[in-house]
């Protein structure tokens, strides 16, 4: 593998043949293995100043840098503290050496290429054939239509691959503009998660939109299946209190229809009470199924609360940070939501006055028996409840639930308006900094943002003739400005959207964006399209 040489070199006129090098730097780039090395070399050559461009010595600031000693023809100047002098011959030999089998990389790497052939003399050139221009690595990197007509600017090209050229008091100093260079050349050889273009970057801005509305309709979806689990907890609430009305009546009936020899089974005795707790009293299929419905109602019950409880501590929460990821943020409530609505592992029911669970049938028919012969910590007492009471309280419960479900719906809208904002002032952003780098209208970020002004330009006027002659080219489909119009109509109408219908309306978005439809068919789609807005 060649070794990269980031070389520049300050002359004393434009033409080799007239002046010569007088600073030359080099950043040496050497790979072993996995570690890159970089290593910086400045060298400084007495000139023959015979024939010299005086406008060339003052953008170099010759009088004012220039720190060879008086007695020296050269000397090595990467440290300014330490300056070691040496002959014209070691210094060239020294380049020679560097430069050896290294691939050159610069700004306008051929003006280099000439002035160090004439300071090395005949076979001091033993670097690789074919330097290599960052600016034309800058314009493979944006396109060669992205980069604009010719002749490309250095500066222009740099910033849009998000390199800042050196500033005035570093800039034509062979090592400042070495560095320049590396930093473009490392900027360009970065690979990108999209293309840097601006059709690049308004796709990916349109994708993480995309799957922010996909991400939103999933936690919709899961909002959904919440509301009809604690559907089905009312539900079986409400069975159950009915249930338990029936259950009591009934062991009064049998108890009528057994006779008084039959009711004595039901005092206390040496056997301990007939409730659920006593393993020695074999309970009738009615009331294991009361003791069952009981069990089911407590789960429910705590099922309930533990997604209230969550409830509260996302409306305390608030909405995410701004930077987080959206996916793992909703990944981590519903996760929470999960397991809320997973009965509780090991739970332990809360016991009777008696010592019972709740589950007891004797419990909740006749509270004057004695207490199971398995005894433990007893629980406070827990007063009984009429049918009447149970309904009034799920009714009201329901209510409670029913608007802690609404707010949770107008904080979910809240965060998904929050969010397409947040993507809509980034597409802006990254819109006007690449348009004022390129000098372009930024108009269309004024119209994306939501906090900007947009005031129409109008009616774009033609620049110059070829402008006009490319204009006159008959093309095939639709009209850019077609295109951009419907584009816009449909923005619009979804700067507010709340609904379903603004991801039908993104598609034709990228659709047209991509030629994938015609105006034509695009409108009449849009027409069948109702958004709601808040």
């Amino acid at each position: 593998m060649h070794p990269i040489a980031f070389v520049d070199c300050e002359t004393t006129h434009l033409d080799a043949e007239i002046g010569e090098a007088w600073e030359v730097a080099v950043i040496l780039r050497e790979q072993d293995g996995e570690q890159t090395t970089d290593t910086e070399h400045v060298w400084q050559i007495r000139p023959d100043l015979t024939s010299f461009d005086p406008e060339a010595l003052r953008i170099g600031r010759f009088e004012e840098r220039f720190a060879v000693p008086p007695y020296a023809e050269a000397a090595f100047t990467a440290s300014p503290d330490a300056i070691l002098p040496m002959t014209r011959a070691r210094a060239a030999e020294a380049i020679t050496a560097l430069l050896s089998g290294a691939v050159l990389v610069g700004s306008n790497p051929a003006f280099d290429d000439r002035h160090l052939r004439k300071l090395l003399g005949p076979g001091g050139a033993q670097w690789h054939y074919r330097p290599y221009d960052i600016v034309q690595l800058a314009a493979a990197k944006l396109g060669v239509e992205a980069a604009g007509r010719l002749p490309w600017s250095s500066h222009i090209l740099s910033r849009a691959v998000g390199v800042e050229p050196p500033p005035a008091e570093v800039a034509h100093t062979a090592l400042g503009d070495a560095r320049w260079a590396r930093d473009v050349y490392d900027a360009v050889m970065t690979p990108e998660p999209y293309p840097v273009s601006w059709e690049g970057r308004a796709r990916h801005a349109v994708g993480l939109y995309t799957r922010t509305a996909v991400e939103l309709e999933d936690t919709r979806r899961a909002l959904a299946e919440s509301k009809a689990a604690v559907k089905r907890v009312h539900k079986l609430a409400s069975t159950w209190a009915v249930l338990r009305a029936y259950g009591s009546a009934a062991t009064e009936l049998r108890n009528a229809l057994d006779g008084p020899s039959a009711r004595s089974t039901t005092q206390p005795s040496a056997r301990g009470p007939r409730c659920g707790n006593n393993p020695n009293v074999k309970l009738t299929d009615g009331d294991r199924e009361a003791v069952d419905q009981f069990k089911t109602y407590l789960q429910q019950r705590a099922t309930t609360a533990r997604v209230s409880d969550l409830y509260k501590q996302w409306v305390k929460a608030g909405p995410p940070p701004l930077g987080t990821s959206l996916s793992r943020w909703w990944d981590a409530r519903l996760a929470e939501l999960h397991a809320a609505l997973q009965p509780a592992d090991k739970a332990r029911l809360t016991q009777t006055v008696h010592g019972c669970p709740p589950a007891c049938v004797a419990c909740a028919t006749d509270e004057s028996h004695d207490p199971a012969p398995a005894t433990g910590a007893q629980q406070p007492a827990d007063v009984e409840e009429s049918p009447a009471d149970a309904a009034r309280r799920f009714a009201a419960e329901n209510e409670t639930l029913r608007a802690r479900l609404a707010e949770l719906t107008k904080q979910r809208d809240r965060i998904a308006n929050d969010t397409v904002k947040t993507l809509a002032r980034q597409l802006a952003e990254e819109i006007t900094a690449l348009g004022k780098a390129r000098g372009w209208s930024t108009w269309a970020a004024d119209f994306i943002h939501p906090d900007r002004e947009f005031i129409d330009p109008g009616p774009l006027a033609a620049e110059d003739d070829d402008q006009d002659d490319e204009d006159e080219v008959e093309e095939t489909g639709d009209a850019d400005g077609d295109v951009f119009e419907l584009i816009s109509e449909i923005a619009a109408r979804l700067r507010d959207a709340t609904d379903e219908g603004e991801y039908h309306a993104i598609g034709l978005i990228y659709d047209l964006a991509n030629g994938l439809t015609t105006v034509a068919a695009a409108r009449a789609e849009m027409a069948e399209i109702t958004l709601r807005h808040t």
